[in-house]
């Protein structure tokens, strides 16, 4: 199996000033299809690429129960892209309040995107939860749990140090909030979503991003690209690719004629997760919340 140890072109400053750009096919020199490992400059992973290791019929169940998750959504901030010519990274909208006064809220552009999994708490939902997905969808989320169990087992083998340290999370985390024998508690599924450039919030950075794709019709394109590295991978149906979210990355433009679905299933633990209770006490939280109390 081929091995890169890969150089930086610029700084995770520089990346980070390009945050909410299209990526491009000149943003890479190498095109990632085949099995592969790669390190960054001081020998870190940078990602690991698997092709055409997870079984077809698990594919088919899997893209069947996950397609309807990706609903349109305006929570994806960069990763939606630049709002406008001015680079404007969100929008400004507009609610009249009781007291007749005006409440903003940001908002960036509609996509299709869908959580999957379990929540941890935040400010809105001071609780730890199901995601409304998973809580109205379970047993079609069961149909496609032998294929994130797969990619579970395809983590352990590719990476084990960086498998085994997010465990080491998941061990202690209380399991209402952990896909099952897994190291994963929250999925993310996007539908035809060419995201721009961004890095991934709220994951747990010790681990690894796990990103695979269900895949209908034909289509070119939609390679994940890591500009600073100058590199980007063909992730389709049947491949997984773990890698460092916390790079600057985003996908070059779908193109096709025809009708099609490009799925991309982003797997990983939520860094805050074992700080949660058990179900039954973060149900309590919610019940005896009163309103407009802190987060703690």
């Amino acid at each position: 199996m081929k091995t890169y140890n890969l150089k930086p072109h610029y700084s995770f400053e520089e990346a980070k000033a390009k945050a909410g750009e299209w990526v491009t096919d000149k943003d890479y020199d190498l095109l990632i299809k085949d099995d592969c490992n790669a390190y960054n400059e001081k020998g870190e992973p940078l990602f690991f690429f698997r092709k055409n290791k997870i079984p077809s019929k698990l594919c088919a169940n899997a893209y069947q129960s996950l397609r309807k998750a990706a609903m349109p959504s305006n929570n994806r901030g960069a990763a939606a892209g630049l709002i406008d010519e001015v680079n404007h990274l969100a929008t400004r909208t507009a609610k009249i309040k009781k007291d007749g006064t005006l409440s903003k809220t940001n908002s960036s552009k509609e996509v299709n995107s869908g959580i999957v999994g379990y929540f941890d708490r935040n400010a809105r939902f001071p609780y730890c939860r199901q995601t409304a997905w998973l809580e109205k969808n379970f047993q079609q989320f069961s149909d496609a749990y032998p294929y994130i169990k797969y990619i579970d087992k395809l983590f352990e083998e590719a990476c084990p140090e960086k498998y085994y340290a997010q465990k080491t999370m998941t061990d202690k985390t209380e399991k209402d909030f952990v896909i099952k024998d897994t190291v994963f508690t929250t999925i993310t599924v996007n539908k035809n979503f060419r995201t721009a450039l961004h890095t991934d919030a709220g994951d747990y950075e010790g681990g690894l991003g796990n990103l695979a794709v269900l895949q209908a019709g034909k289509y070119e394109g939609g390679y994940t690209a890591i500009p600073r590295y100058r590199v980007a991978f063909d992730v389709r149906s049947g491949d997984v690719c773990f890698f460092n979210v916390h790079e600057y990355h985003g996908n070059t433009e779908i193109k096709s004629q025809l009708a099609y679905e490009r799925i991309s299933i982003v797997c990983y633990y939520r860094e805050n997760m074992f700080n949660c209770l058990n179900a039954k006490e973060e149900l309590k939280r919610a019940q005896n919340r009163k309103r407009g109390e802190k987060l703690n």
